[in-house]
């Protein structure tokens, strides 16, 4: 019988269109960053240089999976883009904090509509 992932992404729908949405569970670590590189690389369709990761449901992230995040956040800053991560757990946070990535990373509390109101406006809607 195959064991599930030890991380699950799924792509949650957004209007914007400048803005991908994944949602987080389980573990980040040196295993699961090829599948959350993939993910992130799958979500982030020409366009899009803004990214939410929602991460309540993560269990566990190492030093290796936050130096990933923090890579990626400084890809999308050079584009001009955005990360946001929403909702860590205070697991998750705790790490965050003991490495000190929570003051190079945008964090809310909040889920994916907080993180939302952080962004610039959409530059799409600006066109309607």
């Amino acid at each position: 019988m195959p064991s599930l992932p030890r991380l699950q992404i799924d792509q949650i729908a957004h209007p914007r269109t400048d803005l991908a949405v994944l949602a987080l569970a389980g573990e980040l670590d040196l295993d699961t960053e090829p599948l959350l590189a993939a993910g992130i690389a799958a979500a982030m369709t020409p366009g899009r240089h803004r990214l939410i990761l929602e991460c309540s449901g993560i269990t566990f992230c190492d030093s290796r999976g936050l130096s990933y995040i923090l890579g990626v956040r400084l890809d999308l800053n050079d584009r001009d883009g955005s990360l946001i991560l929403a909702a860590p757990g205070a697991q998750f946070l705790r790490t965050m904090q003991i490495i000190g990535a929570d003051q190079a990373l945008t964090l809310t509390p909040g889920g994916i509509t907080e993180a939302v109101l952080l962004l610039p406006p959409d530059p799409s809607a600006a066109a309607l």
